[in-house]
């Protein structure tokens, strides 16, 4: 019977505690992320050194193929934000970029002419 008493008071001071007029917690809610833009310049020397310049938006992290794929031993890949990359030899290269906030992904490619 005790215990009754003491359960029933508790669930009255719970109860007397709550103001309904008073706000809940507010919800969580995840941030609204804006559609990440990919976009860069490059500019490449007479030594066919290609310095890229990320000018992407709303995004946080980035992948390069640089479209040099006639060398098998060398990475024509980087993931950094405004990497370098050195062509060695003539011709046209397609650069891809792809930009990402963390939910989506933008595309963007390039023709990049190296000629000396």
């Amino acid at each position: 019977m005790m215990k009754r008493i003491i359960v029933a008071g508790l669930a009255l001071a719970v109860l007397a505690a709550c103001n309904k007029d008073e706000p809940g917690p507010s919800p969580i809610t995840d941030p609204i992320q804006e559609a990440p833009v990919a976009d860069f310049d490059v500019t490449v020397n007479a030594y066919g050194i290609a310095t890229f310049t990320n000018k992407s938006t709303n995004a946080i992290a980035y992948r390069w193929d640089f479209g040099d794929n006639r060398s098998s031993d060398r990475n024509s890949a980087s993931v950094e934000e405004n990497p370098t990359f050195t062509y060695t030899r003539t011709g046209t290269y397609t650069v891809t970029l792809s930009a990402s906030n963390g939910y989506e992904v933008d595309v963007t490619s390039k023709e990049v002419v190296y000629s000396r």
